[in-house]
């Protein structure tokens, strides 16, 4: 475990978590497009896809060895955000709490740690100039 590296990024984690609230809690939000083409959805796939991905970053900065073990904890923690979120956004004026977003949400984190995992292999393979196929 390097420890400085594994602090900065449970502060990163940390900081975009709120982050995620203090949007949650902003009544007028920029509304380009957002309801005709159901970017709504695509965009909160990104934001907590690379949510997952700080916290998976953080439990391999952490040196955590279970990999099935850091996926689980990631989703579940992704999810609980999400839905605690969504349960938030109930109480801003002009904003709404759906099951399709956290649905969205749990998307966007599968997506993004399955990208994570495919260019860590990638990078792998080409430190130890093979081909995985």
């Amino acid at each position: 475990m390097n420890k400085p590296r594994a602090i900065f990024w449970i502060c990163a984690t940390v900081i975009y978590t709120i982050g995620t609230f203090y949007l949650s809690s902003q009544s007028h939000l920029p509304r380009i497009m957002v309801r005709d083409y159901h970017l709504d959805w695509f965009l909160h796939a990104i934001e907590y896809g690379i949510l997952g991905v700080l916290v998976m970053v953080t439990f391999d900065a952490l040196g955590m060895n279970s990999r099935m073990q850091s996926i689980v904890i990631t989703v579940i923690f992704c999810g609980v955000v999400g839905g605690l979120n969504e349960i938030y956004q109930q109480y801003v004026p002009r904003r709404s709490a759906t099951l399709g977003d956290e649905v969205a949400n749990l998307i966007g984190v599968a997506v993004f740690l399955g990208g994570y995992f495919l260019t860590r292999r990638l990078r792998k393979s080409k430190s130890n100039k093979r081909v995985i196929i």
